[in-house]
């Protein structure tokens, strides 16, 4: 999650949460299966009605809630809990599904003293306060709380009858004329409540949910029955410590979530004007609080591409979230661990407690992995041995010159066609002696968050990429294998000194494991760093300084010469010019951008046009201060264009971009030119 970094490392971590939604009589064996999966987070959830009774029936007390943070702490989880509902479930309100009178409260001024649905309401607003200091009070300073979600799904004004939900001044029609501070004002409660759990536990995060609507919205955007936080940025939640705001949404396929549009660059753009844009212009850190499906269906399939690729930085040109350098992407929570056979979803688990492969073929494409490919020599007590030949027992070279025994191994076959996010999964190959002189001995292929020793630092392949000597391979279809020893270790892998394989949790990404999969994110950094044989470097001076040595051993010929030109056609006009990976070309591995040139100014037969025009999207980032950078081949539209052919642009910026051999060929010489034009 963007601007979460967990004591004591510092280090920014993506939250890949679950639900947890059943009275589980093994806590313990529950938690540690939640573990093994791969989740990192446990959201945990709680009803005022129950929260100090001595047996509830269908829901958790705080003594349980005690226990199941206590059990998360033991494996390295993390726990964020959140309020539900104020009473016991009943089957108006879905049993505890979500309030139906829209508050965070169900008596006193803003309601008709019920839950919504008929159930006499008991929880006034200042009961509701006193019940979460209670629980902040309870985890406070507790390394395994890193949050509390103030309210689940609550209901705009005017979309749940009677009662409902204002942020400040805004309602449901977009109008000013909302009670700032009033009973139904949510954001004056999250300031308030936050301030107060604050007092008690500074450390932990307030998640503020934007309230659902289906009939009217905020900023006259459109409907957000994901939860509507289109005027967050406008009128911010401000606490005591402004720096632990997370803000929150629930996203669901059609069939679950009646939302309008599910799926494809219709969602990308509900998405962005909900809630994306605080990603996206680095308001604000959002969190996916709860997401799923049964994925028995197609719609289901292309809600979860779609969900899949927004989330992890892939739609930026569609005006999505993108993320860099040490930036996590979005992060999210799947609804539900456990077996619900008629629910919608119906849970990670079938009957016999094996994993849902339906659900596991959207988890396991969004998951990195730290693996060699088919064929990889790894350095035995008998010599070189292909990965695939390996076995149990084996005894490894490491590179300290020990031997290990090989204790397990894991496999995992991608079909790459199909992956929503093929650049997280595609093999990293380094070709011979791109690291030192016979090292690797063969080209290697590594998963790109294969960490390599160099420099006394592990170091992910993906960090060293340079688009020559070090390049991201891009077959149909990979298989790859890691191998764990008894603790965790370098090996050589092609003369090349390269990780074991850890487990932080995610040893279900593995086709051979059996444990469920997975949800979709990076593994626990903070787990691998504080149990990893040697320091773990992204980012930095070190990664530069061994990115500078490999970037000179591959003798990359550039020029700066951007080979500007526009080329017109039937649908418009193209600026073309040559393109680079600055995370490619330069020291810093960060900017993951293919830049072609920035513009400073965009002409049509004199005529300017706006740099920030809508209609210019495809082969455009976004707006800068000082321009608008293109990716090599960016589009003016026919509708631009007007029948005009003198296109004019005005270059601001452009790189070092890598020969080509046809490039060395023509050897230009070249000197910048402010603008380049072309009919």
């Amino acid at each position: 999650m963007r601007g979460f970094s967990p004591p004591p490392t510092g280090t920014a971590v993506r939250i890949a949460s679950v639900g947890w939604n059943q009275n589980f009589t093994n806590i313990p064996g529950t938690v540690a299966a939640m573990a093994a999966a791969g989740f990192n987070t446990i959201r945990l959830d709680w009803v005022d009605a129950t929260l100090f009774q001595a047996n509830p029936v269908d829901s958790i007390n705080l003594n349980t809630i005690e226990q199941i943070v206590t059990a998360a702490g033991a494996v390295g989880m993390k726990v964020i809990i959140d309020h539900h509902t104020d009473e016991a479930g009943t089957a108006g309100d879905g049993y505890g599904a979500q309030q139906q009178n829209g508050l965070w409260y169900d008596s006193g001024p803003g309601t008709n003293n019920t839950n919504g649905v008929g159930v006499p309401g008991t929880v006034t607003q200042a009961q509701f306060q006193a019940d979460w200091v209670t629980v902040a009070k309870a985890f406070a300073g507790n390394p395994t709380v890193i949050g509390f979600d103030l309210d689940n799904e609550p209901l705009m004004y005017g979309s749940a009858g009677p009662t409902g939900i204002t942020w400040g001044p805004y309602t449901a029609t977009g109008t000013n004329n909302g009670v700032v501070g009033g009973p139904t004002d949510i954001h004056a409660m999250y300031q308030t409540v936050g301030d107060a759990i604050q007092a008690v536990d500074p450390g932990a995060l307030i998640i503020a949910e934007g309230p659902q609507n289906y009939g009217g919205d905020f900023a006259g955007t459109g409907t957000a029955p994901e939860g509507d936080l289109s005027v967050a940025a406008k009128d911010p939640v401000v606490l005591t410590d402004p720096n632990k705001v997370v803000y929150s949404v629930h996203e669901y396929p059609t069939e679950i979530s009646n939302i309008p549009n599910d799926s494809g660059a219709a969602a990308v753009a509900r998405m962005n004007q909900a809630w994306g844009y605080l990603e996206t212009t680095n308001t604000a850190p959002v969190w996916v609080g709860e997401m799923g499906s049964s994925m028995i269906t197609a719609n289901s399939q292309a809600w979860a591409a779609t969900m899949t690729a927004y989330m992890n930085g892939q739609d930026g040109t569609q005006g999505g979230p993108v993320f860099t350098g040490k930036q996590q992407p979005v992060s999210g929570d799947w609804w539900v661990w456990g077996y619900l056979p008629g629910e919608a979803p119906d849970g990670t688990l079938n009957a016999n407690g094996s994993l849902n492969a339906a659900q596991k073929a959207v988890w396991s494409q969004l998951l990195p992995m730290t693996c060699f490919v088919t064929g990889t020599l790894i350095m035995t007590r008998r010599g070189e041995i292909p990965v695939e030949r390996l076995e149990i027992g084996e005894m490894v070279v490491c590179h300290d010159g020990t031997l290990a025994p090989i204790r397990w191994i894991g496999r995992r076959h991608v079909d790459l066609t199909r992956h929503p996010s093929p650049e997280r999964a595609n093999p990293i190959r380094f070709e011979a002696g791109s690291i030192a002189d016979g090292v690797p001995h063969r080209p290697l292929l590594l998963s790109p968050d294969h960490a390599l020793w160099l420099d006394g630092h592990l170091i992910p392949a993906k960090a060293l990429v340079n688009g020559a000597s070090i390049r991201m391979a891009m077959p149909r279809q990979v298989t790859y294998y890691h191998i764990e020893l008894p603790r965790h270790a370098v090996l050589s892998a092609e003369g090349t000194p390269a990780e074991s394989y850890l487990d932080t949790g995610n040893r279900g990404v593995f086709d051979n494991a059996d444990t469920p999969v997975v949800l979709h994110c990076m593994f626990d950094q903070a787990r691998r760093i504080a149990s990893g044989c040697a320091p773990f470097a992204e980012a930095g001076p070190v990664v530069e300084a061994v990115r500078r040595r490999l970037l000179g051993r591959a003798a990359i010929e550039t020029t700066d010469d951007p080979a500007v030109s526009v080329r017109h056609g039937p649908e418009g006009a193209v600026i073309a010019s040559r393109s680079a990976i600055p995370g490619e070309i330069t020291a810093d591995p960060r900017d993951r951008r293919r830049l072609g040139v920035k513009l400073a100014a965009l002409a049509v037969d004199g005529t300017a046009i706006p740099l920030d025009h809508p209609a210019l999207s495809e082969g455009w980032h976004g707006m800068e201060p000082d321009g608008r950078w293109t990716d090599g081949a960016a589009s003016i539209p026919s509708c631009l264009l007007k029948g005009g052919l003198h296109v004019t642009v005005v270059v601001a910026a452009s790189l070092r971009y890598p020969l080509s051999g046809a490039d060395l060929v023509r050897s230009p010489s070249y000197r910048r030119r402010s603008q380049g034009s072309g009919r």
